[in-house]
């Protein structure tokens, strides 16, 4: 029985239990809409395969090979995603809200209209990627490198940028209130060439503040602009 039979045999089957297929090939597999919730599919070649609207809540892809793969609408909320690649990958209106992608692949990816709320992107590559309404919101981006990515409209509220690198990259009409970032970020800024960003220091500043546990951070927040006094009539 191939892997893909297996998987078909699963869902055919309607059960409760938990997909366990370690090292699965499913290259090119149709899996659109498939209920794979806390499936461990880890190690697993899903390049090139439709899992468009698929619900991979929780589901274990931990270094499997999802390149080019068809994600669009799926749920990945809560899904361990480490090391996997990603690149080329259609993630498109995904929900990826608390899942792990550190140190995921995701080059040339389309993350657009996505929703990573509070999801884990330490150290990952979203080099070319495509960020276009994405949610990102209280993300950790820690060191992720977002050379060329496309932020346009995108909400990074809250998010860790500490480190993350941005040459190139376009934050058009983005949402960056309260993000955290490094002391010198403005400074980075007008060496990284990030498009959007052009009269970010006339709009916001970089301030301390203390964190959940009392840590020192820095914040970029709007600046407030100085009152007009009354007109006397």
């Amino acid at each position: 029985m191939t892997d893909l039979e297996k998987v078909l045999e699963y869902l055919g089957q309607g059960t409760k239990r938990v997909l366990h297929i370690k090292n699965a090939q499913l290259s090119k597999a149709y899996l659109f809409g498939a209920n794979l919730s806390r499936a461990d599919l880890s190690l697993a070649d899903l390049s090139l395969a439709d899992l468009s609207r698929a619900n991979l809540s929780g589901a274990v892809l931990s270094k499997a090979n999802l390149s080019k793969a068809d994600f669009g609408r799926a749920d990945l909320s809560e899904a361990d995603l480490c090391k996997s690649d990603l690149s080329e990958a259609d993630l498109s209106g995904a929900n990826l809200n608390g899942a792990d992608l550190t140190w995921a692949i995701l080059t040339g990816a389309n993350l657009n209209d996505v929703t990573l709320i509070d999801a884990y992107l330490t150290e990952a590559n979203l080099t070319g990627a495509r960020l276009c309404r994405a949610n990102l919101s209280g993300a950790d981006l820690n060191e992720s490198n977002l050379t060329g990515a496309t932020l346009i409209d995108a909400n990074l509220n809250n998010a860790n940028l500490i480190d993350a690198l941005l040459i190139d990259a376009n934050l058009t009409n983005s949402t960056i209130d309260e993000i955290i970032v490094n002391q010198d970020w403005i400074e980075k800024l007008k060496v990284w060439n990030c498009k959007g960003l052009e009269d970010f220091e006339s709009v916001y500043k970089v301030v301390e503040k203390e964190d959940y546990y009392s840590e020192k951070i820095w914040v970029v927040v709007k600046k407030v602009s100085p009152e007009l006094p009354e007109k006397n009539n």
